[in-house]
């Protein structure tokens, strides 16, 4: 017998965040798997859409480049990320971490938007 477990249902980010409404245009959906090397940090960057990630394997922070905030997220968690908040992942550990992120987004809608303006203004 098939069983079904939520595993997330919330209408916020992992800081606190409401969800913005859904946009309007053509229905598009994009699955990636990120990998982050051992003791590497992502760019810092933002969304324009909705995600959420599933850690395969490994662990990483999310830290927001504003507040300096983060979270830890480690094999197994599920998180909803922030939008329009500029942000990265850090990998501090010795083992590769492997996410699994799912956008409902709309056809041709950027994804991720880097800040190399903000890489030297640690």
């Amino acid at each position: 017998m098939a069983t079904t477990t939520t595993i997330l249902k919330t209408d916020e980010a992992w800081n606190g965040q409401k969800l913005p409404d859904y946009l309007v245009g053509k229905t598009e959906v994009v699955i990636n798997k990120v990998l982050i090397p051992p003791k590497t940090n992502l760019p810092w960057h933002h969304h324009d859409v909705m995600s959420y990630a599933y850690v395969v394997r490994g662990e990483f922070y999310v830290v927001l480049k504003e507040d300096k905030k983060e979270k830890h997220f480690k094999q197994g968690d599920v998180l909803c990320e922030v939008v329009d908040i500029i942000h990265r992942g850090e990998n501090w550990s010795n083992e590769e971490c492997e996410l699994v992120v799912f956008y409902p987004s709309i056809k041709d809608k950027n994804l991720m938007v880097k800040h190399p303006e903000c890489e030297n203004s640690e």
